[in-house]
């Protein structure tokens, strides 16, 4: 979905589950039951992974149904097991995976987008699937934010249980195949201009010692170096010689300056902008909900400058109210386990040690050297 189509359909929190963000409106659809032709104008998969044959309950934001007709002339069963068929667990997985992919992208409103395993927990196989059977998944949203989606699923046969487990999902809001191309081929990212936005990455060069991205060869400018763990929506853009370390997640409406690097499991959400050469250390959490009452869901910002060092474990929360913006400027050293709250103004060449906690709207002016372990209470001034 493009950047315009989100501003007019902006994300609401569903009336499920707060921890559900839904496009406002969510994908139109035709009178239940979802047959094949309305399925695949929902999912990516063809045939033979289009392993889900009717949506019969749909509730976006909520809950989803579907059934897939189990038949004996499945190709799985000639070797899955001769004189004794049943269907491959990690098939019975793809399938319930599939009812909770329609919830996901009707809910969001992005038909035909890729979403990747990231995780399956508390899985158990409680009977086998057979010749005959009607498998029914019913999938249950529990966390849809950005990128990331955890849903539960269950499947039945004949009313019974018989599969049930937690699924993690990071989601793209890409409806073509040019996400798995950049995945699957090494050298893909050597082809894509810069600023273009990227998918799931290929394996990138290895980092300085320093964090920043090698050098191109031959003086060309520095592609994006991106682990092939991370997770890039394609709405995020990043810049020149950008480093991007295992496991981080950078969510749609970002962006990330010349020089920038991330070191691991960094988090990048929604509404971030961040500038040139900054080192951004493992563990930091930028741009998520503040903290605040008020806070129903409006779009808003986090802005952060060039040249800034933010240590393992700093969180910095975006601003309450419609188009504010917490903001962190220029040559800013934030030591580990700090936090900004949301509507901050942080000057330039400022200092903040260790464990430090920031309250919403507060400002703190330039070459402020503040010590660890202060609470800073919120709407104070800091000259």
């Amino acid at each position: 979905m493009s950047e315009t189509a989100e501003i007019s359909n902006p994300q609401v929190r569903s009336p499920h589950n707060s921890r559900v963000m839904m496009a406002r409106e969510t994908l139109p659809l035709p009178p239940l039951p979802l047959g094949w032709d309305e399925i695949t104008k929902i999912l990516p998969h063809r045939y033979p992974l289009l392993l889900v044959d009717k949506i019969t309950e749909l509730e976006p934001g909520h809950r989803c149904v579907g059934l897939k007709n189990v038949s004996s002339t499945e190709e799985f069963f000639q070797g899955h097991f001769p004189g004794h068929p049943v269907m491959p667990g990690v098939l019975i997985l793809e399938a319930m995976a599939q009812v909770a992919g329609v919830l996901i992208l009707v809910t969001r409103n992005t038909a035909g987008a890729l979403s990747y395993f990231a995780k399956v927990e508390n899985a158990r196989f409680i009977q086998p699937v057979r010749p005959g059977d009607q498998l029914v998944t019913e999938a249950t949203l529990q966390i849809l934010r950005g990128a990331y989606c955890k849903a539960q699923v269950i499947g039945r046969v004949d009313g019974q249980v018989v599969v049930e487990a937690d699924y993690t999902f990071m989601t793209t809001t890409d409806s073509s195949a040019q996400a798995v191309v950049q995945s699957a081929h090494p050298g893909a990212i050597q082809n894509v201009a810069v600023e273009k936005p990227l998918a799931l990455a290929p394996p990138a060069a290895p980092a300085r010692a320093n964090g920043s991205s090698s050098p191109a060869l031959n003086g060309a400018a520095p592609k994006p170096n991106i682990h092939p763990t991370a997770i890039i929506d394609p709405q995020a853009h990043l810049a020149e010689g950008v480093s991007v370390g295992p496991f981080c997640i950078v969510e749609a409406n970002t962006s990330i300056g010349e020089g920038t690097s991330l070191e691991s499991h960094v988090v990048v959400k929604r509404g971030t902008s961040i500038g040139k050469n900054c080192r951004i250390w493992s563990h930091v959490v930028l741009g998520h909900e503040p903290q605040d009452m008020k806070f129903k869901g409006e779009e808003s910002h986090l802005k952060i400058g060039d040249n800034n060092i933010l240590r393992e474990m700093v969180t910095i929360h975006r601003a309450t109210g419609e188009g504010e913006a917490t903001i962190l400027g220029d040559n800013n050293l934030l030591m580990a386990y700090v936090h900004i709250g949301h509507n901050c103004v942080i000057g330039s060449n400022t200092m903040i040690s260790n464990s430090t906690g920031v309250s919403g709207h507060v400002t703190i002016e330039d070459k402020c050297v503040i010590g660890g372990f202060v609470g800073i209470h919120q709407f104070v001034h800091i000259g």
